[in-house]
Parts: structure tokens; sequence; C-alpha cells
């Protein structure tokens, strides 16, 4: 007799075809009758879809609530976490993967305890890496459902699933029919016939060992009655049915000699993966982007430079900016196939993100600048890299001339603007106000060859000077690094690394989409139309 685990959850779009209001107003039913239920059933659990902020929304209409939560979370009952959202794990950056288990497990300390399982049964396929960014994590399983193929990658929908390296393996339980498998749990012939044990039947294709089967889908209720339900479908159907947790399966399934796989997961065989989605509403991404790599590549290293020099900022702001991403990468927001309304709130998530970064910034770069006591023509160049950089900065400077020469740094001005004189201009000063007539500049903006430490500063002076320093053109249409060249010719761009040539590499092509947000289909009598490269300027700072 085949064992069968059922386990009872839901699975929770914060924000989808509805507002992220929308669904905070579903859960203040759902989620109200979920713990009443758990508190009326002791013996019953329930998965709240593995993400923090669903439960942080409800506590705002429900703070009164805490105590109830932390004792279900105690009893296990209640399994909340590691998530702060179901993030996308494909198109959102390992980084940001990684932030969204820290930010989740650290805010599930509030609630005593998490679900110490990577759990995202929705996201649209998989990177190679999600194995290490688990583990990083303190993570070493997960659940997951889509790009998953049997009998391809492995033959059994439980595995080892490792990094590219090889190592940091953790166990993958793969859900081959979905999250919805069981939703809707009835003790009728009907239901239990032409439902749950096909369901089994088609797993069974797989695996000779027991079975998991997740009972719940989206915005689904708690199941009432649990136990009592598969004790009664236990008398209909051809399976022994129990009650279970993602756990005890878990537990299980160790013990067990399982394959490893090693790689992507994005094969649209037992579940879509929308491969074409990356398209979607691409400015939302592009923003989405380069929030992350301010964040990583900028914020939080600035943050340990202030740190060192004794200029505190708490991590809270940090992470508060980190939540509005986070927020915003869940599998359906990344991914864009929402509503235009919730495309706006997602606007306006990254603008108060981007709004708490820059100011982050600007508030070490000022205070810093007040540390080293630098004076009116000198400028503070930081590296938030932990490498040491040698190349150029891009650096903005006024200047009662057009030109400015840099001591001890080559620099070259790339855009000038004038300011004419002004009268009565008001000058907030420590002894008052005063009204001043502000003379003629230049807004200067440079390129300025220099090398920095890792994760340090240095700082440049320069003075006014009256002839003009200009970048100059080259003939050659190329640009070349170490072990990386970009060559332009006749209207083809080539790529080539230490010796090897990647001819035509960079290609551009315009064609319409007849699909939906999810999909990509072509307009019918409609042919792509490619984009050629039809002229290429390259330009050297110099004398």
């Amino acid at each position: 007799m085949t064992n069968v685990h059922i386990v009872n959850h839901t699975h929770w779009d914060r924000e989808w075809y509805f507002t992220a209001m929308d669904a905070l107003v579903l859960s203040d039913q759902l989620f109200s009758d979920a713990i009443n239920e758990l508190k009326d059933q002791p013996e019953a659990s329930f998965v709240l879809d593995g993400q923090l902020s669903i439960l942080d929304d409800y506590l705002q209409l429900y703070p009164e609530k805490m105590a109830d939560i932390k004792m279900l979370v105690a009893n296990k009952q209640l399994f909340i976490g590691p998530w702060y959202t179901q993030s996308d794990a494909f198109f959102t950056s390992g980084e940001s993967v990684l932030r969204n288990a820290m930010i989740g497990i650290f805010e599930s300390k509030k609630y005593g305890d998490y679900l110490p399982i990577g759990y995202l049964p929705d996201t649209f396929g998989f990177n190679a890496q999600i194995p290490v960014i688990l583990k990083e994590a303190g993570l070493e399983s997960v659940i997951m459902w889509r790009g998953l193929h049997l009998n391809k990658h492995v033959k059994a929908p439980y595995f080892k699933w490792t990094g590219l390296n090889g190592k940091a393996a953790v166990t993958a339980l793969n859900l081959p029919q979905g999250y919805g498998t069981g939703m809707l749990l009835e003790p009728t012939t009907e239901y239990v016939d032409g439902r749950l044990d096909p369901a089994v039947d088609f797993i069974k294709q797989f695996t000779d060992g027991d079975i998991l089967i997740p009972s719940g889908n989206d915005q689904l209720a708690i199941i009432h009655d649990f136990t009592k339900k598969i004790e009664a479908i236990n008398q209909l159907g051809k399976y022994d049915y129990q009650v279970s947790t993602y756990q005890d399966f878990l537990a299980y399934v160790n013990n067990q000699a399982l394959d490893v796989y090693q790689g992507e997961l994005r094969e649209p065989v037992l579940a879509r993966v929308h491969k074409t989605i990356g398209s979607v509403r691409m400015d939302l991404k592009q923003a989405i982007f380069h929030l992350e790599d301010q964040l990583v590549q900028r914020t939080e290293p600035l943050m340990v430079l202030a740190d060192q020099i004794g200029i505190k900022l708490s991590n809270r702001l940090v992470m508060q900016a980190w939540k509005k991403v986070l927020e915003s990468q869940a599998h359906d927001s990344l991914a864009g196939c929402v509503s235009d309304s919730v495309a706006e709130d997602i606007r306006h998530r990254l603008k108060e993100a981007q709004e708490i970064c820059d100011s982050i910034e600007n508030t070490i770069m000022k205070q810093l600048a007040d540390y080293l006591e630098l004076g009116p023509n000198e400028v503070l160049l930081v590296n938030p890299s932990p490498k040491q950089f040698k190349g150029t900065k891009t650096v903005t400077v006024l200047s009662p001339t057009e030109n400015v020469r840099f001591n001890g740094a080559e620099a070259v001005v790339i855009e000038k603007e004038y300011i004419d004189r002004r009268e009565n201009i008001l000058e907030e000063t420590p002894a008052g106000n005063r009204y001043i007539t502000e003379p003629g500049y230049y807004i200067l903006t440079l390129e300025v060859s220099c090398e920095l430490p890792g994760l340090g500063y240095k700082v440049f002076s320069f003075e006014e000077i009256a002839e003009s320093i200009k970048p100059i053109e080259i003939a050659k249409k190329q640009i070349s690094g170490k072990n990386l060249s970009i060559i332009y010719s006749d209207g083809r761009v080539d790529l080539n690394y230490r010796g090897k040539t990647f001819s035509d590499f960079l290609s551009l092509t315009d064609e319409g989409n007849a699909g939906d947000t999810y999909d990509f289909s072509p307009l019918a009598g409609k042919a792509a139309e490619s984009l050629a490269f039809d002229e290429c300027e390259c330009w050297q700072l110099g004398q």
C-alpha cells in the first residue's frame, strides 16, 4: 500500500490581476478563519505559503492576534516563512534571492520560528545556482513545481539538486501536478475516483515510495475538519492517505537513495514556465535591476565603509528598501503578468526604495566629506567594491570656467551647462538669511581616470583652466579590456574573449506581440524586422 502524505496549505498571490489591497481584504476572512480552525483543531496544521509579507500585512489589521499566531507557530500548527515574498527564481539576481531569505528569516523571529524549507511552489523556473543560494541562507531543501522534466533531468520527483560546482546539494521535492493537486479535499467517491487517486496514479509512474500531495490552491481557505476528511477518504480510495507536513515528508525522503541533478529547471513539460515573460513590462524589470545593483554594489558597501569611521545608520533602513524591492519581485509581480493598477503600485514601491537608497548614500557622502574637511575645489571619489579600481569615474563639478584640470588624474569634460548670473537669491547661512547676487557658473561633467583602493576612497583637487581638454575620436571601432574585446565591422558586432571570436553576437529585432502578459505570440502576417547597427563611434581620453 502506497503512503500518501497530504499537506494543508494556501498559495497566496500578494498581487496579480488584483492589487495587494484586494488580497488584504481577502486575507481578513481567510487568515482569521485559519487561525480559528487551528485553535479549534490542535492536531491540524497549515502552511501559509512560505512568505512573511502577507502575514505582516494581516497583522496591521489585527495586531491583537500576534499572541495566537506565536502560539500556533510554537505548536507546529502554523508554518510561515522562510521568504519575505514568493520570489521569482530566474530573472531575479542571486543576491536578491538571498536577501529575500535573510529578511524573511529575520522577520520570522518576531513570530517565533519559520518553515526551514526553500518553499517556491509557483515560481516560473529556476536558475542553476538556487541550491547554492539556499545553502547560504541555511536552507537544506526546496519544494517547487515548474521547470522539472521527469525522465530527462531525473527519474523521480524527489532528488538531490546541486550547484554548478557539484557541491551545495539540497533535497528537492517536486510537485508533478502542482500545488493544487489535492485542492478542495472532499470525502466523496466522485472526488477520490475522479481526482485524488488518479493524481497518485500519475506520480507513481516516477517513484515506488511515499508520495506528497499538497491540498490547497490560490487564495484558498484552510480545509476544515482535515483529519476527519482524510479518515473518510481512506474508506473510499485505494491508497493510504495520511495527514502530514512538508517536514515529515522531507524526513522520509532524506532516508531514501536519491538521483542527483545539476543545472537549471526551465522545461515547460509538467507546467508552463512562460519563457517569453522576460520581455513583459521591461521598464519595471530594468528599474528593479538597477535598484538591485545599487543596493548590492553601492548602498550596502557604503554602509560598511561609513561604519568604519563612525558614521552610524541603521541596517533597518537598507532592509526597508529591500522590502520594497522584494515586494516587487514576487513571481507574478516581477514577471509583469499583472494589471496596470498593480504595475503602478510596483512603480511607486520602486520610487520609495530608490529614495531610501539615494538618501542613505547622500547622507554618508556628506558626512564623509565633513569628516575629511573637504575644500571647495576638492572631490571625493569612493570605490564601494572590495577590489582595487583602475579606470574612469564620472564626476560633476561647479566651476566659473568651462574647463578644469584635476591634479594627479587625467580628466576630460564630456558635458557642460552654463547657468546665468542671478540676482536677489536667498541664501541661508548659520548667521541668518541674506540676499545675494549669484555669479554665473558652469556645471561640468567629466570623465576622470583614477585608481582607488578596494572599499576605500581618495580625494582629488582640481583647478580652473582656460584651455579645453576633449576626448579624441579614434578610427579603430573597438573597445578592449584585459581579456575581452567588442569589435564593430560593417554593421556587425563581434565579441572576442581570450582569442576566441563570437561573430555577430549581438542582434536586435522588432516584432509585434499578439500574446497575453504571460506568453509571446507573433502577429499574424507580420514578419520580424532586423534592426541594423549602421554606425559606430569610439572615443578615448586624451589631450
